[in-house]
């Protein structure tokens, strides 16, 4: 039997879906399938048995017993549930950007090659560049809002460009969409 306050509980996702485990002040990192323990909150003190499957440290199922708090041991701060510091949800916010970006340049390549990148003829060489870097991000924050139903917040550098650009386009005749 093994005994500590639970840190955390983290989760990742696999191949086969997302999994959990359970981080213990005293260094035991566990892992206990695709389903967290129900009864499994940071910050109180447990104990546990430890089984092996191959070199892999698991929570032997049906072990984890809350155990009243050992007098002299101070209690750690739980930290944030989700591994490696990041919670879930910045993690999936960063996945979701990458994937919008993503989709916006290879919509933009598939343009490029077709020559129907709505640039001005008009726009001057050194203006091309920060044109067609704006409709990247003008994809990118469209195809993020149709993935996860929030709006992009861009910089007001950003968004200053993009507003100045637009303007240009629809004064020089440039569709934008």
């Amino acid at each position: 039997m093994a005994e500590g306050y639970l840190k955390e509980v983290q989760s990742y996702d696999t191949r086969v879906g997302t999994m959990y485990s359970l981080v213990f002040d005293n260094g035991d990192k566990l892992g206990v399938g695709k389903f967290a323990p129900k009864h499994a909150e940071p910050g109180e003190y447990y104990e546990y048995e430890i089984e092996m499957r191959g070199q892999y440290k698991n929570l032997k199922q049906g072990s984890l017993r809350k155990k009243a708090k050992p007098q002299g041991v101070p209690q750690p701060k739980a930290a944030a549930s989700g591994g490696g510091g990041q919670s879930y949800d910045s993690r999936q916010e960063v996945i979701s950007r990458q994937s919008a970006l993503n989709s916006a340049l290879a919509l933009v390549d598939i343009l490029v090659k077709a020559d129907a990148l709505p640039v001005p003829k008009s726009a001057k060489t050194d203006k091309k560049a920060d044109l067609i870097t704006d409709i990247v991000r003008h994809y990118t924050a469209e195809y993020y809002e149709q993935s996860t139903g929030n709006k992009m917040v861009l910089s007001e550098k950003e968004e200053a460009s993009l507003a100045d650009d637009l303007s240009q386009m629809e004064a020089d005749d440039g569709e934008w969409n």
